[in-house]
């Protein structure tokens, strides 16, 4: 598995956390939860990221 690098530069954690958001959002997959209480909901992943 090749994993794409997702580094993100921020100042603060707040700027930190909004960009990682937003690169979830541009370059992440979905994935089907299969149990539990999440049953049936999509969610949204990366293979890997670094915050800077």
């Amino acid at each position: 598995m090749v994993f794409e690098n997702n580094i993100v530069r921020a100042r603060t954690i707040e700027d930190a956390w909004r960009e990682i958001m937003w690169c979830c959002v541009r370059k992440g997959y979905d994935y089907p939860v299969r149990g539990g209480s999440y049953k049936g909901q999509i969610r949204r992943q990366l293979d890997y990221a670094v915050i800077i």
